[in-house]
């Protein structure tokens, strides 16, 4: 743990403190806020936890698990969210058996409750979703972190790499970025994410899903002979 892991704990600590009563007053519920402090709905093993921002990250969240799972990966889908839009969208993806909930703030303890109680075998952090505490802890746990669909929006290029050198752990800590495309890569990779973890592989939204094989069937009886 560095002295920026250090400093980055204690000051969210503090921050997220003070966002739960700021929560229910804009009319989070009991539920909402017990998630947002990492007392994340029980799970049984194994489960691949995917988060991410909204309801555009959600929907890529949930064509990847598709995508694993038609590549014969049986696992529980852990969808988290960071605001009330994508954990709609999480439960309108159409994965019923998935746990859908608010994302814990990126404060130490409320991560590490929600990894107690989820206990992923990976993270995949969809688009933009680079939380320090959030890698961290899945780095002390040995637990890979992907961030898929990967991109940068161009105004936040500048803003990641004045902080790089405080950054560089958790740019470190990654397993692998894969990114929309070659010019999403290299902006990964301007802001000092290791350019050997860094990969094109695609934007979700437009990954095609496989339907499920169907059962032919003859039309008559004749066809039977």
């Amino acid at each position: 743990m560095t002295g920026w892991d250090r400093a980055y704990g204690a000051t969210a600590e503090a921050v997220c403190a003070a966002l739960d009563p700021l929560a229910r007053a804009c009319g989070a519920t009991r539920a909402e806020i017990a998630q947002r402090r990492g007392f994340l709905p029980p799970a049984r093993a194994p489960l691949l936890w995917f988060h991410g921002a909204s309801a555009g990250e959600m929907t890529a969240a949930a064509v990847l698990v598709r995508l694993l799972r038609g590549r014969g990966r049986a696992f529980v889908a852990g969808l988290s969210a960071a605001n009330r839009a994508g954990v709609d969208a999480a439960r309108r993806s159409g994965l019923d058996d998935a746990l859908v909930a608010f994302a814990p703030w990126d404060a130490p303890r409320r991560v590490v409750r929600a990894f107690d109680a989820w206990r992923p075998e990976a993270l995949f952090l969809v688009e933009t979703e680079l939380w320090p505490r959030l890698v961290f802890e899945a780095a002390r746990r040995a637990v890979p972190v992907f961030v898929v669909s990967a991109r940068l929006y161009p105004r936040d290029v500048g803003r990641y790499r004045a902080i790089r050198r405080f950054l560089a752990p958790t740019w470190q800590r990654l397993t692998a970025v894969l990114a929309q495309d070659e010019t999403e890569r290299a902006r990964f990779v301007e802001i000092g994410v290791p350019p050997e973890k860094c990969a094109v592989a695609g934007n979700l939204k437009h990954a095609a899903v496989a339907p499920a094989p169907r059962r032919w069937k003859p039309r008559c009886s004749a066809c039977l002979r």
